[in-house]
């Protein structure tokens, strides 16, 4: 059954760079067919630090499906040395 009432997690600790863009996939093997729906965000954080994007859900026939939610822990970047470079 095709996904309905797609909720999406609260990113507003994060800059929206891309999205959300929807991709879908049906395959039928040995006579099994399955069904994938995902939904694609691009984002950027701020600062270096810890952040915690809540869960996903959607409906889909008669079952509410729901994501995980994530921590994640932004570092800053590593210096480049570029003097040997050429």
């Amino acid at each position: 059954a095709e996904g309905l009432n797609f909720i999406p997690p609260s990113l507003k600790s994060f800059e929206l760079v891309a999205g959300p863009s929807r991709s879908s996939e049906m395959s039928i093997i040995n006579g099994i067919s399955q069904s994938k729906l995902s939904f694609i965000y691009s984002i950027k954080a701020g600062n270096a630090a810890t952040y915690y994007i809540p869960l996903a859900q959607i409906k889909t026939g008669n079952k509410i499906l729901k994501s995980n939610p994530l921590t994640i822990k932004v570092v800053k970047a590593a210096k480049k040395d570029f003097s040997n470079m050429y």
